[in-house]
């Protein structure tokens, strides 16, 4: 039909031969309308426009004398072929104006299956809010918007969605925070926590598709719910456990997201405020107060970064609480010493001082920190005001001493009694069973003193006092292994000083005692036997032994001590009882008439001999 050509819009008769109307009968029933009918040479052709003819026509069109006439068109026909005409041109236009095309730039022939996608070979999938929706073919944009999770302009960019953008946490609680993704039809392979504190970004938790979870920070974990449906999200729950101090967990969080497919992608972002809880460090009182010394307080406690705080002292008045600077005895010596601890928090330190001469002795007081933004006040124990004079420290040198009856101690004590003013120096001493005073000293008498078993050099210089203690072990003390506790005791005009003072202590050993030789009533050669030597004595420094010597003008020798056993057992007297066995030796009872037992005591340096005693002896021939 399109290919019909219209050569007249009016007939021109020409003569028609009969001989040229002839039809083949290889000819079809209907003739092309292009197909026109041969005229002879001596004749034109007579053409029409648009009408088949048949052969019936063209033989009842036939002349006896085979002539052909061409009909003349009616105006009627000529006005319905015009007026078709014109309704095909229109509808032509129409088909071409309305219809897509089948370029690259319109790929609607090639995007009408389903599910619903656009662009270039169709390859990218809506997202439209409304499942029904189908977006633009071109643009891919959406009339009722992105499915949630996604956004762009064509809904192709795919957004990771915090169940809330702040996290204001304290000090000692626990936040949980969901990250969703709206997969659809895609999938994802890991999702991270990453958190940028301003100066370091890094990933703190990983969690696979499979709901493995790894965390850098012991603080934080994660769980992983994946969603039933292609329009439910998969979510994924952070928890974050706030510590006392937990500063570095400040700062802006992403919830990253890795996909299979090559899709777009968006983080969403939180911020993490920490608001340290306020604590109080420390309450400075000491445990004493002199009048000479600095009568000072001080409170220190930890705030979260704002204003919004304050830190005080109170006087505890029973069940109820008075500031301390509505007391005149008490004065804020200075506002407050601030000391930054973090991104987070601070220490801030209020100090006071108080007259001596004007508070209470046991005067209870207490700290209190308020932070006004938490809401939180927290407070100290009451703890007392002690007022005194202060404490003399005495020492004495040196700490531990041994000696041996009959010898001299000497013990230097020394003293800062700054400018107070002492009645005496005492020196003292004790055992476990005994108490006594060996010396006093007076001021008004401090050179060279003598008592009945010691002496005294006092040497002072400005505040300092030296004393120089002798002490003579003689036999009026009751020595035997004697622990003694040497101390310097002073007493001084104002009774309300306190004192320290300092013990030395010496150790008095005894000799060995009870040093005793026993024999059998007759030793027959052959017959086993013993001899035994027996002593109180302190068997780590002394020896004890047996010798011999034919008279008792020779010098002894000493019995072998081969198969010799020793015992020690425990006794009432001062030292352990020590025993020696010695089996007899023939060789030697023989060669020495009279035997003795010896013991060497290392801390004196010398022998202890027992009385000879000569053994009665048999020899069978």
């Amino acid at each position: 039909m399109g290919d019909v050509e219209f050569h007249h819009l009016f007939p021109i008769h020409h003569k028609i031969h009969p001989e040229d109307t002839h039809l083949d009968e290889s000819d079809n029933h209907h003739v092309h309308p292009q197909r026109h009918i041969k005229d002879s040479e001596e004749s034109p052709s007579c053409n029409h426009s648009s009408i088949n003819t048949s052969k019936d026509q063209l033989a009842s069109s036939e002349s006896p004398d085979r002539t052909r006439k061409c009909r003349k068109p009616t105006p009627l026909l000529l006005i319905v072929s015009v007026f078709l005409l014109l309704i095909l041109g229109v509808a032509l236009l129409l088909y071409y104006k309305l219809s897509p095309s089948d370029s690259d730039e319109n790929p609607s022939k090639h995007c009408r299956q389903l599910p619903a996608s656009f662009g270039n070979d169709c390859k990218y999938r809506c997202h439209c809010s409304n499942s029904t929706e189908i977006c633009d073919k071109t643009t891919g944009r959406c009339k009722s918007g992105c499915m949630h999770g996604w956004m762009g302009t064509n809904c192709q960019i795919i957004s990771s969605i915090f169940n809330t953008v702040t996290i204001n946490a304290k000090s000692h609680s626990r936040h949980i925070v969901t990250c969703s993704i709206y997969k659809l039809w895609y999938h994802w392979m890991n999702v991270y926590l990453s958190l940028d504190n301003g100066t370091k970004a890094y990933t703190l938790v990983n969690v696979s598709n499979d709901g493995v979870v790894s965390a850098s920070d012991q603080r934080l974990n994660a769980t992983l719910q994946k969603g039933g449906g292609t329009d439910e999200p998969d979510n994924v729950s952070f928890v974050f456990v706030f510590p006392e101090e937990a500063c570095d967990l400040e700062g802006s969080y992403t919830c990253q997201f890795k996909m299979v497919e090559n899709l777009n992608t968006k983080f969403s972002v939180l911020s993490v405020f920490v608001e340290a809880r306020p604590n109080i460090t420390e309450f400075n009182v000491e445990d004493y107060y002199y009048s000479i010394s600095n009568h000072s307080l001080s409170c220190s406690a930890t705030f979260a970064s704002n204003p919004t705080n304050d830190i005080k002292l109170e006087i505890c008045l029973g069940s109820s609480y008075m500031s301390i600077t509505d007391n005149p005895a008490f004065t804020l010596s200075q506002s407050s010493d601030v000391k930054t601890l973090g991104k987070c928090s601070y220490q801030k330190t209020v100090f006071y001082t108080f007259d001596f001469a004007l508070v209470s002795n046991g005067t209870f007081l207490r700290c209190v920190a308020t932070d006004q933004n938490l809401n939180i006040t927290i407070t100290t124990i009451c703890d007392a005001l002690v007022l005194r004079s202060p404490d003399i420290s005495v020492t004495v040198e040196p700490k531990y001493q041994s000696t041996v009856p009959g010898s001299t101690v000497e013990i230097l004590c020394h003293a800062n009694v700054s400018n107070y003013e002492w009645k005496e120096i005492h020196f003292d001493y004790a055992n476990v069973t005994t108490s006594l005073r060996m010396l006093s000293i007076v001021p008004t008498d401090s050179s060279r003193i003598f008592g009945n078993n010691a002496n005294a050099t006092v040497f002072s210089k400005n505040d300092i006092v030296n004393i120089s203690f002798i002490l003579l072990t003689t036999e009026v003390v009751p020595f035997c292994n004697t622990k003694m506790e040497l101390t310097c005791n002073f007493e001084f005009l104002d009774k309300t000083l306190g004192r320290k003072n300092d013990t030395g202590t010496v150790i008095v050993k005894a000799p060995p005692t009870n040093l005793t030789i026993a024999l059998e009533n007759e030793y027959v050669d052959g017959v086993y036997s013993t001899i035994n030597c027996t002593a109180n004595m302190n068997p780590n420094n002394t020896m004890l032994f047996l010798v011999g010597k034919e008279t008792t003008g020779r010098e002894p020798t000493m019995a072998p001590t081969i198969n010799v056993q020793t015992f020690v057992e425990q006794s009432n007297d001062c030292s352990p009882k020590v025993r020696v066995v010695y089996p007899a030796d023939f060789t030697f009872l023989r060669s020495n008439s009279i035997l003795a037992c010896v013991a060497f005591d290392k801390d004196y340096g010398q022998n202890f001999t027992s009385e000879y005693k000569t053994p009665s002896i048999i020899i069978i021939n």
